[in-house]
């Protein structure tokens, strides 16, 4: 198997699983993935912004998977977009409750899943992008 098929399938599963957790979260009404820490029961608004982040998973994987067949750049955006949104949710949210209960094996897992989620978005921006701008340097403008 070439590289670049290596990358499609890689590719191909990270969106099916963004959109399957995207519709998980609008089916549910809930955070149904590790990704993101369960809603704290202070904050109003649990189901919509459940179904808002669904939404956002669906069209990451959308346009990761299928569009970015069609428009090259989108993939590479939407690898980013997913992969800082997760790690975002992996410093803000997930690091601090880790760190409030170090010996809880759930917390540390999710963790661990976020930093994997968001590291396999980062590679596959790079691994969208052509030879000539992987140099360095380069970052997507």
């Amino acid at each position: 198997m070439s590289w670049d098929r290596l990358a499609s399938v890689g590719r191909i599963f990270f969106a099916a699983s963004m959109i399957g957790f995207g519709a998980m979260n609008i089916l549910w009404q809930g955070f149904v993935t590790t990704m993101v820490p369960p809603w704290p029961s202070w904050v109003p608004g649990r189901s919509l912004w459940a179904c808002l982040v669904g939404v956002v998973l669906i069209a990451i994987g959308a346009i990761a998977g299928g569009l970015g067949l069609v428009v090259e750049k989108t993939k590479r955006w939407a690898a980013l977009l997913s992969g800082g949104m997760i790690f975002t949710w992996f410093v803000i949210l997930h690091i601090p409750r880790a760190l409030a209960a170090p010996h809880d094996t759930n917390e540390w897992s999710s963790v661990c899943e976020s930093l994997a989620v968001s590291g396999m978005a980062f590679l596959l921006a790079a691994t969208s992008s052509t030879a000539a701008e992987r140099t360095p340097d380069a970052f997507p403008a």
